[in-house]
């Protein structure tokens, strides 16, 4: 007999389902062209289920870009992790690579503007703006303090700061590509290299 769950868990599994239809269609066909009534009937409930769970679309979509971020760091860290962190180079390398396919995403960088702009007068979805911004910032600063350990090399900055100027980077040059896509994000990886004092990569 399957475990009855407590109205927590109910709540949040239908949180979940939410946010998780919530990106599919946001994603595909814009914050501002897709309605509640679209989530709510993608994720299989009615309209009154996602304002039981969200007070306004934009808390929806600042939901949604947390999920993505939090998924994101995650997988940025694991992936760092996983191809050694004994090479700074090769760190910069992969996570170039990772930020081109992830946050460099037209998409996402669309999102992230469309939301901006639908809370940008409420103070309680800033604030979860630099919530979300932060936790990416720890993750980096975390990875970046553990290469430097391993690899034996001295960073310019602290890891922190770091951090905080690779994702400002990264994040800028998405920006930069979501608006013009003839802008290549090639740059990323030697930007990212003299930011950290690394030589240029060849080729």
């Amino acid at each position: 007999m399957a475990k009855r769950l407590t109205r927590a868990e109910s709540q949040e599994r239908t949180r979940g389902a939410l946010v998780e239809a919530a990106t599919k269609l946001f994603l595909r066909d814009g914050f501002k062209a897709t309605s509640l009534d679209q989530v709510a009937e993608e994720a299989g409930y009615t309209r009154g289920a996602v304002h039981s769970n969200f007070e306004s679309k934009a808390e929806l979509g600042a939901a949604v870009l947390d999920d993505m971020y939090r998924k994101a760091a995650d997988s940025a860290a694991e992936t760092l992790r996983a191809s050694g962190l004994d090479d700074l180079g090769k760190v910069v390398a992969t996570l170039s690579q990772w930020v081109q396919i992830a946050i460099g995403a037209p998409q996402w960088i669309r999102l992230e503007m469309e939301v901006a702009g639908a809370s940008a007068y409420n103070d309680e979805t800033k604030a979860a703006t630099a919530k979300r911004v932060g936790y990416m910032r720890e993750m980096a600063s975390a990875v970046f303090a553990e290469a430097a350990e391993k690899s034996g090399s001295q960073l310019l900055l602290t890891p922190d700061e770091t951090a905080l100027v690779v994702l400002s980077i990264a994040l800028g040059l998405g920006f930069q590509t979501a608006a013009d896509s003839s802008i290549s994000a090639e740059v990323l990886q030697t930007a990212i290299s003299r930011a950290l004092g690394l030589p240029s990569p060849v080729g």
